[in-house]
């Protein structure tokens, strides 16, 4: 019985310690990559928000995923609606926006809540 108790607690243990090791893996490095490489999407993304991809300035960012062409970033505005932004860099700069033809873009974003209606895919066409 005494065994069987340690066994429990053993792995019970080994079990929380996983799950708190894999969250400080995911959220750790989305610390470290926001910390490093947040300030390089503010500009891009007040210049997309003024060309009409999204309807409100974020307050909070976190960069997911890096590389030296494409990063997704996860945005918190200031009207509380969340956004996973999909980014990549043409001509030196970091842009939502991706040109389709002559005459329409589409904004590469997701929408994860939102406060102000929209589209549930996050895909929105302009021209």
């Amino acid at each position: 019985m005494k065994n069987q108790k340690q066994q429990y607690v053993r792995t019970l243990f080994i079990s929380l310690a996983g799950l708190g090791l894999a969250w400080l893996m995911t959220y750790g490095r989305w610390e470290l990559l926001s910390q490093k490489y947040a300030k390089e999407f503010i500009q891009p993304i007040y210049n997309d928000t003024e060309k009409g991809c999204l309807l409100d300035y974020p307050k909070l960012l976190k960069v997911m995923n890096y590389t030296d062409s494409k990063a997704q970033v996860f945005m918190k505005a200031s009207n509380k609606s969340t956004f996973l932004v999909d980014f990549t860099k043409n001509g030196g700069s970091w842009t939502m926006r991706e040109k389709i033809n002559d005459t329409q873009w589409v904004c590469n974003f997701t929408v994860i809540n939102s406060r102000t209606g929209g589209s549930a895919k996050g895909i929105y066409w302009y021209n």
